[in-house]
């Protein structure tokens, strides 16, 4: 009798059908189906969930470790320089309890502002992607900017008479070897003038104003066909003049 008391009060337990219940509406919104036929079955899908939750939530807690440190280092805090509300989840700075954060039942925790703030880690992680790629192609820009034929050859024929009786374009060539040994030779100033700003205005820039990343690269394209263009006249101009001399 006392052993038949204690196998129905174990199937009317509401805990167990309420687990049945949860498992079920789990399965029937990730797999279209709940027709459960065994204890198997459902130990197994409690185990999948385990499982993808424990390498999911571990990623975007390093991804989001990863974005912090960057900011940190580029002084490109997103939430500081546009006054964006904190999420909640990213305070967490443990593992363990990021991973606890939004699946802990007995914080009896709004399911709507878990929702909104894996929503919001997600979408910072997306955005961090794209302003780095923002932020190297702004470096990029300037750099191409630093080593444009156009201002090159500017400053060079400010220095002209400076240089005797040298070509323009010899002139023009010599102050573009300067400008590269002296842009490419140290190290900290290439980093500290040219990637330091660009990257961190090109990061914080893509965060407050959606950046047309493809529309950037394609215009960043399109100044280098014109470089290159111009850089292939420039040195005809360079072999023609050394012609004129030799001849001379």
């Amino acid at each position: 009798n006392t052993d038949r008391r204690e196998a129905t009060a174990v199937r009317t337990d509401p805990r167990e059908a309420a687990a049945l219940r949860a498992m079920q509406s789990v399965s029937k919104h990730f797999l279209g189906r709940d027709d459960f036929e065994n204890p198997e079955q459902i130990t197994l899908f409690g185990e999948l969930i385990r499982v993808s939750l424990d390498i999911l939530l571990e990623g975007l807690f390093q991804t989001l470790s990863a974005r912090k440190e960057f900011e940190g280092e580029f002084d490109a805090n997103v939430t500081m320089a546009f006054q964006r509300e904190a999420n909640p989840i990213k305070m967490m700075q443990e593992l363990e309890r990021f991973k606890r954060f939004p699946i802990d039942w007995t914080s009896s925790s709004d399911v709507m502002a878990v929702k909104d703030s894996l929503e919001r880690a997600f979408k910072d992680v997306s955005q961090h992607q794209m302003g780095l790629l923002a932020g190297m192609q702004q470096v990029l820009e300037a750099i191409i900017k630093r080593l444009d034929p156009i201002e090159i050859e500017k400053t060079a024929m400010s220095k002209a008479s400076m240089l005797g009786r040298m070509s323009k374009a010899r002139v023009a060539w010599q102050e573009y070897l300067d400008t590269y040994s002296e842009f490419l030779n140290e190290s900290s100033k290439l980093f500290n003038e040219m990637i330091y700003p660009n990257l961190q205005k090109g990061y914080l820039l893509s965060h407050k104003e959606k950046t047309r990343i493809l529309q950037s690269a394609m215009d960043l394209q399109t100044k280098a066909a014109q470089a290159a263009k111009l850089a292939e006249e420039k040195s005809a101009e360079v072999v023609s003049e050394a012609d004129e001399s030799d001849s001379a």
